[in-house]
């Protein structure tokens, strides 16, 4: 979903173009998504509730952040600073909501929690995926939030024991196919070499390098 939203945003207010590998790489990344939730989509096929529309809606709000950042041109660092500020306007809400109950959980797992939710997630993941923007554009790089279905579902298995599907794992495939196809073969955002150098030096990528001083005469 964030990948279809990102996409058409991305085309309607960035004026992003994408080939014929790009789009070949988003239909079969698609096709992969849905072949990992084709269990889930039977299983709400009966209705859809409250949560099937909460998470709708929480693409598309991803997707807006993902192509306003893109078009602001808002370094990366500087967007994860600017949410992780904001997210703290969350903090009175959620106290007023459930009192201090989060102080009834054994300690440990408030800091597995703090240190992954919190710093892993809410930090270093969002740095990279706002560089990723940077350096892909948005829809290239709205690709990689397709990973997450088939790599959670992985790791599933490995940690916690839940079984496998061939669902899943075909879903996984078809979506690292579809990455490679997209973002290997395709042109995407300002190239990665011009916009990892002007990073490097300072600049945006997309933006003009400023001119050369002239020397002084002595």
């Amino acid at each position: 979903m964030v990948l279809l939203f990102t996409a058409t945003l991305s085309w309607m207010v960035l004026g992003e173009r994408f080939g014929r590998w790009q789009l070949l790489g988003m239909t079969i990344v698609l096709a992969g998504v849905a072949t990992i939730g084709a269990q889930a989509l039977r299983d709400a096929a009966s209705g859809v509730g409250w949560g099937h529309l909460l998470f709708v809606a929480a693409g598309a709000l991803w997707s807006i952040f993902t192509v306003a950042a893109r078009a602001w041109r808002v370094d990366a660092l500087v967007a994860t600073a600017i949410v992780s500020v904001l997210s703290l306007v969350y903090l009175p809400v959620y106290f007023a909501m459930s009192g201090l109950r989060l102080l009834s959980a054994p300690l440990s797992a408030v800091v597995v929690q703090g240190v992954f939710q919190g710093l892993l997630t809410g930090v270093v993941a969002l740095l990279l995926f706002m560089r990723a923007v940077a350096l892909l554009g948005a829809g290239p790089a709205a690709l990689f939030v397709a990973v997450v279905p088939g790599m959670g579902a992985i790791l599933a298995a490995a940690v916690l024991g839940e079984a496998l599907t061939t669902s899943a794992l075909l879903g996984t495939g078809l979506v690292t196919l579809g990455i490679l196809l997209a973002v290997g073969r395709g042109v995407v955002g300002p190239g990665r070499a011009a916009a990892a150098a002007g990073q490097s030096g300072g600049i945006v990528p997309g933006s003009q390098p400023p001119a050369p001083r002239k020397p002084s005469r002595t």
